[in-house]
């Protein structure tokens, strides 16, 4: 049956001609990876035996990486294409009803999610390139446009020291980001720890744990927590850096709380025993 005839077979041909068509898409992102690697290395090779070196791994890569998909299509080819049944195409169209969770499942790999990437996505275009953002036009396999604006590192750092100078915590940073559709840059949704580690790189993470120690320290006065159990809990709950947590230490800061401290509601109730 030829190739394109296919197309007036049903769900299952075309299943098979888009699968053909990928597998072509895929001989020549490979192929053209090689012609890179090899111009590369012909052109700047020569000009420090290190570079040299690095080059000709990142040729050989390619070049081993072209073979693999030789071999594969190769063996798919002498196995001979499998005719899909029409409960095969009922199973596959589920799949694909939810793509984040075929995306974020324990099962797929990072070798799925490329693969999954050049099925549906035709080509990604840079239309704009600022320090906080990339603007992006993707162009989906069916001819779709999507315009995207990426935010870069620098424009989320902005947003968390902008949110954490108005007051909010870590995890309520983190919320805030996640419900932006923002990402790590490893693509995973931010965490309270991913907050702290942005905030310590900016020199500011020493700030909002002193914070949370006042509030601490404040709510367990409200509670009225006896002096002994406070200071257990401070050495405990706190990082060290804090330093270290004394019974002089401790009346200077509920003294300064009942006077006021900028960031932290005024302290009300009886002085801890």
């Amino acid at each position: 049956m030829p190739r394109k005839s296919l197309l007036m077979h049903g769900t299952s041909g075309r299943i098979l001609y888009r699968t053909s068509r990928s597998q072509t898409r895929q001989l020549q992102e490979a192929e053209d990876a090689v012609d890179r690697a090899r111009r590369l290395y012909e052109i700047a090779g020569s000009s420090h035996p290190r570079v040299s070196a690095d080059l000709l791994q990142k040729y050989e890569d390619a070049l081993a990486h072209l073979d693999e998909i030789k071999r594969v299509q190769a063996r798919l080819t002498r196995q001979g294409s499998v005719a899909l049944t029409r409960d095969d195409a009922v199973a596959l169209r589920a799949l694909t009803q939810d793509i984040r969770h075929l995306w974020d499942a324990g099962t797929t790999t990072n070798e799925d999610r490329k693969r999954l990437l050049r099925t549906v996505l035709s080509e990604v275009v840079v239309l704009a390139v600022t320090p906080e953002s990339i603007e992006l036009e993707v162009v989906w396999s069916g001819g779709f446009r999507q315009r995207l604006v990426v935010s870069r590192p620098k424009a989320v750092d902005t947003m968390v020291i902008q949110l954490h100078n108005e007051g909010q915590d870590p995890k309520a940073i983190a919320e805030h980001l996640n419900a932006q559709g923002l990402t790590t840059a490893k693509g995973t949704p931010f965490k309270r720890s991913t907050i702290y580690a942005l905030l310590e790189r900016h020199g500011l993470r020493r700030k909002d744990e002193r914070r949370e120690a006042l509030l601490l320290i404040r709510q367990m006065v409200i509670d009225s927590v006896p002096r002994k159990e406070m200071l257990v809990r401070l050495a405990a709950e706190t990082p060290k850096g804090l330093g270290s947590w004394t019974p002089t230490r401790l009346s200077q800061i509920v003294y300064s709380l009942r006077r006021g401290v900028p960031g932290i509601p005024l302290l009300p109730g009886a002085a801890p025993r």
